[in-house]
């Protein structure tokens, strides 16, 4: 097991860093819109958690555990045991969400066994009928998966292996998206945006802007 080496993501919302038990629907929604944009290749269920495993693709949101209920603690090192298991028969480390459903046994549990937070996806949301927004587009979208891809690839400085599973990641998603990219004859791709709507929320899933 790669408990040695297993990581923890960390989510919360802008809006109120303190999220209180009545926010939790909107977290729960957030989170099943999120998986629909980024949908995962191998989705498996524990209970109440998600195991998320993209063979092709390192996206820590492609790959990891997810818990979607505060009050499923039953079994928890049992559980997360057999789940990291699963990770490393992909040669993966263990990555576990920690988002506001997760349970708080389950967060005391990992840091007693040493588990490392590496990082923290800040969501934040906008209510778009208040906000200030122009009237025209300056960029339409593009229907061109692939070249949405190598220039998403190039603006990020992504190894262009990467191209098969992340145009299969984008193609296999169902909501209607729109793939955004800036480029000029000089310096090719600038910037490249992935939007997903989903009924009446649109979502920024990848937001890519060259350092030149």
């Amino acid at each position: 097991m790669l408990r040695s080496t297993a990581t923890i993501g960390a989510d919360r919302s802008l809006a109120q860093a303190s999220i209180s038990q009545q926010n939790l629907p909107l977290v729960r929604r957030l989170e099943a819109v999120g998986f629909r944009a980024w949908p995962a290749a191998s989705v498996q269920y524990d209970g109440s958690w998600q195991v998320r495993l993209t063979a092709g693709h390192p996206s820590n949101r492609l790959n990891s555990i997810v818990p979607l209920d505060p009050s499923d603690h039953r079994d928890v090192e049992i559980r997360l045991e057999k789940a990291s298991r699963k990770f490393e028969a992909y040669g993966r480390a263990a990555v576990v969400r920690q988002t506001p459903l997760a349970s708080p046994v389950l967060i005391d549990l990992l840091r007693a066994q040493d588990w490392t937070q590496f990082d923290e996806t800040v969501v934040m949301t906008c209510d778009l009928a208040e906000a200030e927004l122009p009237d025209t587009l300056d960029h339409l979208p593009t229907h061109d998966v692939g070249r949405f891809v190598d220039a998403n690839l190039a603006v990020d400085q992504a190894p262009a292996t990467l191209k098969p599973a992340l145009a299969e990641i984008i193609s296999a998603i169902k909501p209607p998206s729109g793939l955004f990219m800036i480029e000029n004859a000089v310096d090719g791709p600038l910037a490249t945006v992935l939007c997903v709507q989903d009924n009446d929320l649109a979502g920024i899933m990848s937001l890519s802007v060259s350092e030149t």
